[in-house]
């Protein structure tokens, strides 16, 4: 299928984060980069202010009840579905697109489920174009220019990369639908938490910054130890530690949580041999080299959502050679992310004295663990977990390599099994 001028593209989704792709989809095409020519949604009438709001009428943009009527119509003439969905959506929906010969931009994580992944990659092989993921951090440029010194080797090999991520999250988050916070619902596997959905971004970072051998690699994790916490009373983990490393030696850390207080927080690092790399936004970075000043980089505000559909856009247009993040290239993620599963083998639950609930004036409910910054800081700072530090609430996890990837399902079922019985009503 040859492409149209502008690329035709359609959004499968009206709510939600899909509301994200209307709006930057909306910006491209009155650049003339692009034409919306379809969407869709099991409930079309639900959202008639959001349709007369995009000016869906007056654009042309056709609106169906399901993603399959829409390809069934609209297939032959799209150059690009973009799939905000939920996470379970993925695979189907990535297939029927593949099966179409249609280009897809689908939202990140691609999956949580390795085996599930496995089997997008074998579909993948059929695509006419690789399928983009949205891990729109890959559109910085800030990003990706100080990536490209890495593998010229100006700062040296990469000895450590860490994150610290702290976003809070209250009760209206974990009910905002019937996946949030589950580690499995009907026998798939789901495992929404911090490092699988909102934070999911930065677990990927810590695979691209430690592939420094060129500028677009991802580095495997080899081993991993991790701790899981929950103080939400939800199913799976909005907590967890871990520390290890990735295949070629470098070290990483990681501290993520939604159970903490105050606004939110984030910070990567990155330490080289010659130098030292803390990333905190798109537009605050510094540059520490050994033995001479630090260097503070900033850059304009940019729209990352809208700068990685962009890319998406001129890769099916042909005036790019590639998105932003293929499909294939986030398999170090999946990995990675099963491989934190594997190696905490349970979620210890926190408590309250130690779980601080607190509540806001619009009524939502949000829980803290007590010390979290601090458990967070020293692990970025010092490499030692919660329960190495004497904290009341921690408790060891476990270790895990590669070769234990196949256990994530039996972990799964057990640590859904021991949530199960534990109560919840304390908190909401």
């Amino acid at each position: 299928m040859t492409h149209s001028t502008p690329p035709r593209v359609a959004v499968v989704g009206l709510g939600g984060f899909a509301q994200t792709h209307h709006q930057a989809l909306w910006a491209l095409e009155r650049e003339g980069l692009c034409r919306v020519a379809a969407t869709c949604d099991p409930q079309p009438d639900a959202f008639s202010e959001v349709r007369a709001k995009w000016q869906f009428e007056a654009r042309g943009v056709a609106v169906y009840d399901d993603y399959r009527k829409l390809l069934d119509a609209e297939g032959d003439a799209l150059d690009l579905v973009t799939l905000p969905v939920p996470i379970p959506l993925h695979a189907e929906m990535h297939r029927a697109c593949v099966e179409r010969g249609i280009a897809a931009y689908l939202e990140k994580p691609p999956s949580l489920d390795p085996a599930e992944f496995a089997e997008m990659l074998r579909v993948e092989r059929r695509a006419r174009r690789a399928t983009a993921i949205g891990f729109h951090m890959m559109a910085d440029p800030l990003r990706l220019s100080l990536k490209e010194r890495i593998a010229r080797g100006e700062f040296g090999r990469v000895r450590r990369v860490s994150f610290l991520g702290l976003w809070p999250r209250s009760s209206a988050y974990y009910r905002r639908n019937d996946w949030a916070g589950r580690l499995q619902i009907g026998g798939r596997l789901v495992l929404d938490s911090c490092v699988g959905n909102a934070m999911a971004h930065y677990v990927n970072n810590l695979c691209h910054w430690a592939g420094d051998d060129a500028a677009r690699a991802w580095r495997d994790v080899e081993t991993v130890e991790a701790e899981m916490y929950r103080a939400h009373p939800i199913e799976g983990t909005d907590t967890v530690f871990a520390r290890g490393r990735f295949v070629g030696g470098a070290e990483l850390r990681l501290a993520a949580s939604h159970a903490c207080a105050g606004g939110q927080k984030q910070r990567e690092i990155v330490e080289c041999e010659r130098a030292t790399i803390v990333y905190v936004s798109p537009q605050e970075a510094y540059l520490r080299f050994s033995g001479r000043t630090e260097e503070r980089l900033t850059q304009p505000h940019l729209d990352l959502w809208r700068a990685s559909l962009k890319r998406g856009i001129e890769y099916v247009g042909g005036a790019a050679e590639a998105p932003c993040q293929r499909l294939s290239e986030s398999a170090p993620y999946v990995a990675f992310h099963t491989l934190l599963y594997a190696a905490a083998g349970s979620i210890r639950s926190v408590r309250p004295p130690e779980a601080v609930v607190s509540h806001n004036d619009k009524g939502e409910v949000f829980v803290a663990i007590d010390g979290i910054e601090a458990a967070a800081e020293t692990l970025a700072r010092e490499g030692r977990l919660p329960s190495e530090t004497g904290r009341p609430w921690a408790a060891p996890g476990g270790a895990a390599t590669r070769d234990d990837a196949g256990r994530l399902r039996e972990i799964v079922a057990r640590m859904a099994r021991d949530g199960a019985r534990e109560p919840a009503a304390h908190l909401y």
